[in-house]
This record gives C-alpha cells, structure tokens and sequence, in this order.
C-alpha cells in the first residue's frame, strides 16, 4: 500500500488506520506465503508526515507504533522488509543536512524500528527530486536533481540496514500543469527518451558503461 499513513492514500473516514493497515498486511503476507515463501514483502512505505487539509497524515512514529502493536509477529519473517519513502528537502540540492527532510525521514523509521522491530533491513523505495514546479514551489535544475540523487544513493550505500533503494522515477510522466509528477523522471519521454543529466551521473557514479545520449 504505498504511504499509508497518508490521508492521499488512505482515504477512510478515520484518515490513516495502521490497526486496520496491520491486518491488510498480514492477510497480504500469508498469501504470499502459500506460493512464494522467499517473495520479499514490504512493510509500508511510509513517508514524512504534511498536512492533509481537515485531516492530518499520520506521522510516521505514530503510525508505525500503531502497526506493530497490531501486527501478528508471526508474518514478520525474515523476508520482510520496512520501506520508507525518503525524499532530500530544497534545501539539500547539493549536500545532505544532519536534520534535514532526508535523515528525519530514516531517524524516524529506525527510532521505531530499533525499539519494535531490531534488524529489520529498510527498503528505500521512493528518493529523487523534481525538475518541474508546484503550486508552491519552483523546479529543480537538472544538475540539482542529479546531485540530489547521487548524494542520497552514496548515503544509502553506506548504511549496513538498506536492502534497496529506488529513484522515482525512471521515465517521466505525461505533462501536468504545475505538477511535480512530471519532473521526477531521470529519463525524458519518449519518442527519444533522452537521459537528463541526473541518469548520466548516476551511471558514472556506478562504474557504468557511459548510456547512449549521455
């Protein structure tokens, strides 16, 4: 279930619900099991908590606090996996801050995590940044995106507790008026789906063959 303990995603009367969350997840989790025992299964991914108008999201302390004191500890095997959506802030272009959008995000998770739930890896399955405005902010440039991404991925692979970590997203997404959708794409649509400066550096970043268009 992507973000929920987001009141865009789950839109119940009650807002976000990880009691109810919780029993998604395990029915979800013995499923799986019955054809896949090895299948990875993601808690989550939670995401920073904002505000979502009449209703609040749920922070992400709270929601997972709540998941845990309702789970059946007999799902959490060692296939599972805790994912969080962690995003750098504007103000983290170009270095990572201690206390910035980025690290609250992880500390977050891990201080529920540490206390709940030891050893359980992260799956970071949500980073990037946008190259086209909001309605309340302005676009990143491409090199900023490009940083952004390198810095968070160099941290994440540092970090002995990150399974994975995910770029959203690959290819951009149709045209919205004063979206960020669009923007976070690495690639730009086709018919040429011409790499932005962000896929270039990542590639290099990595020891890659240098991609075509780069």
């Amino acid at each position: 279930w992507n973000e929920p303990n987001h009141v865009s995603s789950w839109r119940t009367l009650k807002g976000p619900d990880p009691e109810r969350y919780a029993e998604l997840f395990q029915r979800s989790v013995r499923a799986v099991r019955s054809v896949d025992p090895e299948l990875p299964v993601l808690i989550g991914s939670v995401a920073a908590a904002g505000s979502g108008g009449l209703r609040k999201d749920t922070t992400i302390p709270e929601f997972l606090n709540g998941f845990y004191d309702a789970v059946d500890p007999a799902v959490l095997d060692s296939m599972v996996g805790l994912g969080v959506h962690a995003y750098p802030g504007v103000h983290e272009l170009d270095r990572l801050e201690p206390n910035g959008g980025f690290a609250t995000t992880l500390r977050q998770v891990r201080g529920v995590r540490d206390v709940r739930d030891p050893r359980r890896l992260l799956w970071v399955t949500e980073l990037g940044a946008s190259t086209t405005a909001t309605r309340v902010g302005s676009p990143v440039s491409e090199a900023e995106q490009a940083s952004a991404i390198r810095n968070a991925l160099a941290y994440l692979e540092r970090e002995g507790d990150v399974r994975a970590a995910l770029v959203y997203t690959v290819v951009e997404r149709p045209p919205q008026i004063l979206s960020a959708e669009q923007g976070y794409g690495v690639v730009k649509r086709g018919p040429g789906f011409a790499p932005k400066l962000a896929y270039c550096r990542v590639a290099a970043q990595r020891g890659e063959p240098r991609p075509a268009g780069c």
